[in-house]
């Protein structure tokens, strides 16, 4: 009898470690448990009787079908235990109407988070309000962004107003309190601030109004009365009334239509087939990148 016959067949994890060689870098997920706790932000006491939900990345279910979401509610203590795949994950929360969170995804805090035991913080109502102070004679792109790199925005518990003086270059950039990102959709990066007032106001206090814009046809144009040579802040990231999720950082105009007219032009390209208008995630990154040049700021006009 050839001596191969009286081999023994290969193990199961020979098996599966061939189908890695062969199959390239396969990841491998596996069960596990994960303690989740939630705490209310301001006080840093548990909240019992919340629904907490794991979900899974598209592209993950795609990948492996799993059956079903992990879900589970608080005990007195805050704390939920869940048991689910390792696939890449986010979480939600389902609170009360007086939660900024309620039915949103959160980020877990990382300073006080591990690959199993995760702590999500949920705050109350009212929605936070930034107010950005615009330097006197500013006409041109306000960048916010606040994941920083800049200075950390001070919190104090049950505080929902905050201030930050805008610098010259227009790049509004600060670490912001995690108030600031208390109601966040699965699309969004975690530090957009969909969930925070934004407001304007000059140096001396006065209110920079907020003006819608649309493309009428190729034209933007205001959907408001604008102030004859006043000054108006223009939502970039929303002309055509569209919200993108390219940029987790929102872009501002101050100025008049004509400042707000030229960037629109710059960051979305009118389709081909003369339907609506389309993102240039390019001309984004060549204004506001780090390692860019900060955005070119009109000098032409005088606030009054």
């Amino acid at each position: 009898m050839p001596l191969n016959h009286l081999r023994p067949p290969p193990s199961p994890l020979c098996v599966l470690a061939l189908a890695v060689l062969l199959s390239g870098c396969v990841p491998i997920y596996t069960n596990q448990s994960y303690t989740v706790t939630v705490l209310d932000g301001d006080t840093g006491l548990p909240v019992p009787n919340t629904r907490v939900n794991m979900y899974y990345f598209r592209s993950e279910i795609d990948l492996n079908g799993p059956s079903d979401f992990p879900s589970g509610v608080t005990d007195a203590r805050g704390q939920a235990t869940l048991v689910g795949t390792t696939f890449e994950h986010y979480w939600g929360v389902e609170t009360g109407s007086n939660y900024l969170n309620r039915g949103g995804a959160i980020s877990p805090n990382p300073a006080a988070s591990t690959a199993t035991s995760v702590q999500l913080e949920i705050y109350r109502l009212p929605k936070p309000s930034l107010t950005l102070v615009i330097p006197d004679g500013f006409h041109g792109p306000v960048l916010i962004n606040p994941d920083g790199p800049g200075e950390t925005m001070s919190f104090t518990p049950g505080q929902r107003q905050f201030t930050f003086q805008v610098p010259p270059s227009g790049r509004a950039l600060f670490k912001a309190p995690r108030v600031f990102i208390g109601s966040l959709g699965p699309n969004f990066g975690m530090h957009q601030i969909d969930n925070v007032a934004v407001r304007f106001v000059t140096v001396d206090g006065r209110e920079i109004p907020l003006i819608p814009t649309s493309f009428k046809g190729d034209k933007l144009v205001a959907d408001a009365v604008l102030d004859p040579g006043g000054r108006s802040a223009f939502n970039a990231l929303n002309f055509d009334h569209n919200l993108h999720t390219v940029s987790r950082h929102p872009i501002w105009v101050i100025g008049g239509i004509e400042d707000a007219e030229p960037l629109a032009r710059q960051l979305y390209l009118a389709h081909q087939d003369g339907l609506g208008h389309e993102f240039n995630n390019e001309a984004f990154e060549a204004m506001f990148s780090p390692s860019s040049a900060p955005p070119t700021i009109s000098p032409h006009h005088v606030p009054r």
